[in-house]
């Protein structure tokens, strides 16, 4: 097939590997079945990260599909937190994607903005045709007319990085910075529009003084054993910092010591020194 006739890619984002309350092999059959005929029929190839060889390689080439792709396919079962991570990424940059879900996975309120087709966790054979022709039909419409991203309602621009005049180690690293500043936005806008707690909020409202220095620990560990891997050590960033407003906001709870109000601060004060030093100047 010439390069002119070739279809295009369109990357999937899904559960890779075996999820509580699925069988084994359950989403590689919901790939193999429904997914790859469906974005076959739809003209398009499909393109599937693979979770077990998980190294900066396989980061770059995911966030690259995530980026550049023209098409993208997301399978929201089983509230998988990659599938919802990748997803973030894909709409902070604005870019198109066709949502998916089965009938066993409650709706998630937070991308309920976003056409999504439901598809059947049984897989019967009718079943399977259905959900097949009907995502086709999905990606067909959403790479003709677009598809709606939360930016919009947020009123934020895509993230964008020139990357005319850097090489790819540098590109990364300013990709992931603006995809990070990008989820904190749109994570804060839809909590402000909906006035629900932030998604990070509940994960760490149960959290209390020993799950903090448990974190605290762990960023340390970072701090002293891979102090120059930037995107550890921005996960780790945003892990405390959004432990640290939960902290704020309980000023109440005797659990907490001045110690560990001021270990958290000197802690994040360490890891933004680091961040800022691996972070290229590009003025």
């Amino acid at each position: 097939m010439s390069e002119e006739n070739k279809a295009k890619p369109c990357f999937v984002i899904m559960p890779i590997s075996d999820q509580p309350q699925y069988p084994a092999g359950h989403f590689n059959k919901i790939y193999e079945q429904i997914i790859v005929p469906a974005v076959k029929e739809a003209g398009f190839e499909p393109v599937r990260a693979d979770s077990n060889q998980i190294c900066d390689s396989i980061m770059q080439k995911i966030l690259k599909n995530l980026v550049e792709c023209d098409m993208a396919i997301c399978d929201l079962s089983s509230r998988n937190p990659n599938v919802m991570y990748e997803l973030g990424i894909r709409q902070a940059y604005g870019k198109k994607v066709v949502l998916i879900q089965d009938d066993a996975t409650d709706k998630i309120f937070d991308v309920a903005g976003i056409n999504t087709v439901f598809y059947k966790r049984d897989r019967l054979y009718e079943n399977v045709i259905k959900a097949k022709d009907d995502i086709a039909n999905a990606i067909k419409e959403t790479y003709a007319n677009g598809s709606f991203s939360l930016m919009s309602i947020a009123n934020l621009e895509n993230a964008t990085v020139d990357n005319s005049k850097i090489d790819g180690v540098v590109l990364a690293r300013l990709m992931m910075q603006s995809i990070y500043s990008k989820l904190d936005a749109m994570e804060d806008s839809i909590r402000l529009l909906s006035n629900t707690q932030n998604v990070s909020d509940e994960l760490n409202c149960g959290l209390n003084n020993r799950s903090f220095a448990r974190l605290v620990m762990e960023c340390k560990d970072v701090l002293s054993n891979y102090p120059d891997n930037l995107d550890l050590l921005v996960s780790c960033y945003r892990r405390l910092s959004r432990a640290n407003n939960v902290m704020l906001n309980s000023r109440n709870d005797k659990s907490f010591t001045p110690k560990d109000y001021l270990n958290v601060k000197n802690t994040l004060i360490e890891l933004n020194d680091r961040i800022n030093a691996l972070t290229p100047n590009t003025d």
